[in-house]
């Protein structure tokens, strides 16, 4: 009678701790998958950061003093006056302006991008 309660015990704990090794396996794993994926984002992050960044405002100061670009004439070339007078009597208002050259998206008195018969919009 002992023998058989041993023996039931015995196997009752080796089924636990059989449990308890798959369940360690599946952690393992898991663990294993979350250094790799922690692994990928900091590669995205040092290449992110190692990148050299070139602002629109460096490029416009390059443009302006190195390659004597006169970005005065460009505004005007892209805001006719008659256009501007057009925004300015539509009040802030949002829309699509169109030039003989050009159509500029413009909401709260701001020319938001510039699109050609080319472009969608």
């Amino acid at each position: 009678m002992k023998t058989t309660r041993f023996t039931s015990s015995l196997k009752s704990l080796q089924t636990a701790k059989d449990c308890k090794d798959q369940e360690i396996r599946e952690l393992e794993e898991k663990i294993m998958l979350a250094r790799q994926a922690k692994e990928e984002i900091e590669m995205q992050i040092r290449k992110l950061t190692e990148e050299i960044v070139i602002s629109e405002h460096a490029i416009l100061r390059y443009l302006e003093r190195v390659k004597k670009i006169d970005l005065e004439a460009i505004r005007g070339e892209l805001l006719p006056e008659v256009t501007a007078d057009m925004i300015r009597k539509m009040g802030r208002a949002e829309g699509t302006y169109h030039t003989s050259t050009h159509s500029l998206r413009v909401r709260d008195n701001v020319v938001l991008t510039v699109y050609t018969d080319n472009n969608d919009y």
